[in-house]
């Protein structure tokens, strides 16, 4: 019996990670953007239920219709990518920093569910990228942004960058803010173990302003609202 099931576990390792590398590889075939994120939602659901981790999400029905949406998120663990993968009711892409470019899987995934890949450095081909975003938010995609540009490496949330902010007002984009607490304390830097426990999401209301200064400002208030992530005693 016991190796039946060792032969069911194997099985179902090997099926599970062979469609998700598959997937992102046909979606960049076909049009399976839709599918691709679809998958992705429930594939991280079941991840982050396998490590332990229950998601307390709030303020769903302020987003589940929406189009050109730009999301907003704090930054502090390996672990927000599947959570707000697992979390958000809709489709959406990363913009993700170019370094992970060369993490095939993340990269293909990135691909797949519609994000795009930025650099720091302002260059030419950096604002055609920019222009690429800009025009594909108003044409009615959805994506996400860490304005903190990386990870926090205390806990402590870092300055937003006015760049994302320049983003929305350019794109005449809707901006929603996505708290994540709790990801931190689970997985902090520098740990390869991940801890059970609870994480909350709240996403809030839209942040409108006449310009990027304003959204800038309005949408740190917001943040600032939250109690930020500490690690458990």
């Amino acid at each position: 019996m016991r190796l039946l099931f060792n032969l069911l576990g194997d099985f179902y390792l090997f099926t599970t990670s062979s469609l998700f590398v598959f997937i992102p590889i046909a979606a960049l075939i076909f049009p399976l953007r839709s599918f691709s994120y679809r998958f992705m939602h429930l594939w991280n659901r079941m991840l982050l239920h396998s490590f332990g981790i229950e998601l307390d999400i709030s303020g769903i029905e302020n987003v589940e219709k929406m189009k050109g949406v730009l999301f907003v998120a704090n930054h502090s663990s390996y672990l927000d990518i599947p959570v707000l993968f697992a979390s958000l009711p809709c489709q959406f892409g990363f913009v993700a920093k170019i370094s992970l470019l060369w993490l095939l899987p993340v990269s293909l995934w990135v691909y797949a569910t519609g994000g795009l890949f930025f650099e720091r450095r302002r260059t030419k081909r950096e604002f055609s990228r920019m222009m690429t975003l800009i025009r594909l938010i108003k044409a009615g995609r959805n994506f996400l942004l860490f304005p903190e540009g990386t990870r926090t490496r205390t806990g402590k949330p870092g300055r937003f960058s006015p760049a994302t902010f320049k983003i929305a007002a350019l794109s005449g984009a809707t901006v929603y803010p996505v708290c994540i607490e709790g990801s931190f304390a689970l997985l902090p830097p520098g740990s390869f173990f991940v801890r059970q426990g609870v994480i909350n999401v709240t996403i809030g209301e839209e942040i409108c302003a006449a310009d990027s200064a304003m959204l800038l400002e309005k949408t740190s208030r917001w943040f600032a609202s939250f109690q930020k992530d500490k690690l458990p005693r």
